[in-house]
């Protein structure tokens, strides 16, 4: 099973603060230390219970949980064969579970932006892609997701360059290296979205509300 929930911060703070979050909140493998700026507190308390139901819906036992640790590049890891991973964007916020090997996942909001000083980041042919295209920027993002979801996949974060990312249609692999993986689009309005497994399958979505 590979499931994505996705949540809307405006919405759940129509109803919900950062105390009455907390309060429903059973586990706790976030230190304080990962809390950089105030306002990034009701996120990650957010994106920490989306996890919490994903934990729950696949009946991941207590003495599980108690493995949490971060692998070598900082990403949360469970000592079992189960993955996970979230990622936000401006007013989404998307997690992903799987237990059909490693799992990334990640979202921007498509916005117009200064895209041309990132050409350092993607193939000669991809930013060909970009530079000609009618819409840059989602051109951009799509190939930006696809590459930071596969890297989050295996934990390597921003450790690996975009650059050393390849990329041909739903497949994707790390250079030099015997990673691979699939990508799934999340369609979100204003937003690219994409999953990364490590094999072909089919992914569930739902809607995170509290």
């Amino acid at each position: 099973m590979v499931k994505v929930l996705i949540s809307t911060v405006s919405e759940i703070a129509k109803t919900t603060d950062l105390a009455s979050a907390s309060n429903k909140l059973n586990i706790h493998f976030l230190n304080d230390d990962d809390y950089l700026f105030q306002d990034k507190m009701f996120i990650s308390t957010i994106g920490r219970l989306m996890l919490q139901r994903l934990f729950d819906e696949a009946n991941i036992p207590p003495t599980v949980l108690q493995t949490l640790h971060r692998g070598p590049y900082g990403k949360w890891q469970l000592s079992a064969s189960v993955d996970f991973n979230v990622s936000h964007a401006d007013d989404k916020i998307v997690a992903v579970f799987s237990d059909e090997g490693v799992v990334g996942i990640d979202i921007e909001n498509v916005r117009d932006f200064e895209w041309q000083g990132y050409n350092e980041s993607f193939s000669s042919a991809e930013w060909v892609t970009i530079y000609t295209s009618l819409n840059p920027e989602k051109i951009f993002f799509d190939l930006w997701t696809k590459k930071e979801s596969i890297l989050k996949a295996y934990g390597y974060g921003l450790q690996i360059p975009l650059a050393q990312v390849s990329i041909e249609n739903t497949f994707g692999q790390i250079e030099s290296s015997s990673m691979t993986g699939y990508f799934h689009e999340v369609i979100i309005p204003g937003y690219k979205c994409y999953v990364c497994t490590q094999q072909q399958t089919t992914i569930q979505l739902d809607t995170f509300i509290l």
